[in-house]
């Protein structure tokens, strides 16, 4: 039975026999998935197709991240950034303030490759106990998911979504302004709720930084936006960011090793974003399920219908992954046609994914920055500070897609 399988490999995910990492396990899962002919392998090119773009894109994105990281640019950003705060409270909120800016330009998979980055610097210049430590590092990571529903392109779930129902960026960012701006002062709001104990440090930054090479620096700070220009004028942000990417590693060779750079990067995220698609692919039959019990709520109350989809959508976004979550809901929504339940699934998917650490791609990269840097996160602590904030923020949230 398809769900059972689905069900034992996340099972396997979060237990990690055998020390497997999470991505060899949902490739066995896949492997499992289409020998037991759940899955088709006539699928395996759809779902390529699918992910391709988003996988480029990501690895250009890493790319981008690695260069700024050697030529030590992240530092000098977060001490040019951070260091007019005296106080924590104001450090917190600006940096959050600053981390939603970051995602609704730089969508959430770009932001979260900055602001962790400057956070880690910031937390070891300024010696931060773990608790400290713990709570800058979750809290930014929850804002880049909240603050990503605002534009198409401030999430890869936007753009497949816009995409498969054909919705323009103007009418996109009318419809989800309000939505996406409650997200974000709530968010704001119960985080510094959540940790405030946690707060109260004295920041250490050192007053200068040195950057490598500042001609490079500035080189590609220009590279990076002229990159952001052209994707807001419609030229695709996988040949934009890549063309950047490609750019960066050649005038930036000096500054680092090529074996480093192969073999820093991510791939078990890639072979857990293919897997989790082929295993979501042999659950189909469920979007016809999930379509009725929506549909019967939808009979009852408009707003009852959005707030279900959108929790919905939240709870299979911490289980698959909100790339396939959302590609699962949308096929379900796309018989209902009822454009309100299209923006509560969005809101779901992308608040959803701080359920659990396997919510979005976003979530994997900031837990691989951390694995680079030496510095965990428990999964209980993670999915202890989702759980408490996650629901109240998205219940809000969704009741003003209904106003």
């Amino acid at each position: 039975m398809p769900i059972a399988l689905f069900l034992f490999t996340i099972f396997f995910i979060f237990t990690k026999p055998f020390n497997l990492k999470f991505g060899t396990i949902s490739f066995i899962g896949a492997v499992l998935a289409l020998l037991l002919g759940y899955a088709k392998f006539s699928d395996l090119a759809m779902i390529t197709n699918l992910i391709s773009g988003a996988m480029i894109t990501f690895f250009a994105l890493i790319t981008l991240s690695f260069i700024f990281e050697k030529n030590n640019s992240f530092e000098y950003l977060a001490i040019k950034i951070f260091s007019f705060n005296k106080t924590s409270f104001s450090f917190f909120i600006s940096m959050l303030i600053f981390t939603a800016v970051l995602s609704i330009v730089f969508a959430n998979d770009g932001a979260i490759l900055v602001i962790t980055p400057l956070l880690i610097v910031v937390i070891k210049m300024s010696r931060l106990d773990i608790k400290t430590a713990t709570a800058l590092l979750l809290s930014a990571s929850f804002m880049v998911d909240a603050a990503s529903s605002f534009l198409i392109t401030s999430n890869l779930t936007n753009i497949i979504t816009a995409s498969y129902f054909n919705i323009s960026y103007t009418k996109f960012a009318k419809e989800m302004f309000l939505p996406s701006l409650i997200s974000v002062v709530l968010s704001i709001f119960f985080l510094w709720l959540y940790f405030k104990k946690s707060l109260k440090f004295e920041f250490r930054l050192e007053k200068e930084a040195s950057l490598k090479d500042k001609r490079f620096f500035i080189i590609s700070n220009l590279v990076v936006f002229i990159a952001l220009v052209f994707s807001f004028l419609g030229v695709d942000v996988v040949i934009c960011f890549s063309m950047a990417a490609v750019i960066l590693l050649i005038l930036g060779k000096n500054l680092y090793s090529f074996k480093e750079f192969i073999l820093g990067l991510p791939y078990q995220i890639v072979l857990f974003s293919f897997s989790i698609y082929v295993l979501v692919f042999s659950m189909q039959d469920t979007a016809d399920l999930i379509a009725k019990f929506i549909g019967e709520i939808y009979e009852i109350s408009n707003t009852l219908a959005i707030v279900s989809t959108a929790f919905i959508s939240a709870i299979l976004s911490s289980l698959l992954n909100n790339l396939p979550s959302v590609t699962l809901m949308n096929l379900s929504l796309q018989s209902l046609n009822i454009e309100s339940l299209i923006y509560a699934n969005l809101l779901g998917s992308n608040l959803g994914t701080k359920l659990s650490p396997l919510g979005s791609l976003a979530t994997l990269l900031w837990l691989h920055i951390l694995e680079k840097n030496s510095l965990k996160i428990s999964i209980r602590e993670f999915m202890k500070c989702g759980f408490a904030i996650t629901f109240i923020v998205l219940f809000y949230s969704s009741i003003a897609i209904a106003l």
